[in-house]
C-alpha cells in the first residue's frame, strides 16, 4: 500500500458524513425516501434520520445506502 492510501475498512479522516449529499444523490435518482430504505432493507424512520442529520449512518449502512443510490461512498462525504 502507497503512503497515504486507505486500507480496507478505513474512512477518510478529513471529511464527515453530508446528509445534504444523501438527498440530493437520492433526488437524482427520483427516488422517494421509502424508495432507499426499502432497496437499502433499512428501517424508513433510520433513513429519515440520516437525511436529516440527526443521525450518521455506520459504515454499514454507508455501504448498503451506496448500492442502493448507485455510487460511491465516498460520494455521501464532506472534506473538512
Amino acid at each position: 500500500m502507497c503512503q497515504g492510501e486507505k486500507g480496507e475498512g478505513e474512512r477518510m479522516t478529513n471529511a464527515s458524513f453530508d446528509p445534504a449529499k444523501l438527498k440530493t444523490l437520492r433526488e437524482r435518482r427520483k427516488l422517494t425516501k421509502e424508495g432507499v430504505a426499502l432497496i437499502a432493507y433499512c428501517e424508513d424512520s433510520a433513513y429519515e434520520a440520516w437525511e436529516t442529520g440527526k443521525e450518521t449512518p455506520s459504515p454499514f449502512w454507508q455501504g448498503r445506502l451506496a448500492k442502493a443510490l448507485r455510487c460511491r461512498v465516498e460520494d455521501f462525504f464532506r472534506v473538512i
